[in-house]
């Protein structure tokens, strides 16, 4: 019992959100943002803005824009999350 239990508790699904902005802290529109070894990936909107539905766990995000260095970002997904990442122009 104690075992379904656990295995339930680490399949359920959470939000993680976040904004990709610039160094005047402005949104950038449509970054590529994908998770490493993996085929899940979207677009930041017109606002920066993004959101993955994903099981808990720890996660590496790729987040890509033309103009900017390629950031890394761990993240360690047990709850609901909201994430800022900013990016450093190349």
């Amino acid at each position: 019992m104690l075992l379904l239990v656990h295995f339930i508790f680490s399949q359920q699904e959470y939000i993680l959100k976040g904004i990709v902005y610039d160094e005047h802290q402005q949104g950038l529109p449509f970054v590529s943002i994908s998770i490493y070894n993996s085929n899940k990936g979207t677009s930041a909107n017109e606002k920066g803005e993004f959101e993955f539905k994903l099981i808990s766990g720890q996660y590496r995000l790729i987040v890509q824009y033309l103009g900017y260095k390629k950031q890394e970002v761990i993240v360690d997904l047990y709850q609901n999350q909201f994430i800022k990442i900013k990016m450093q122009p190349e």
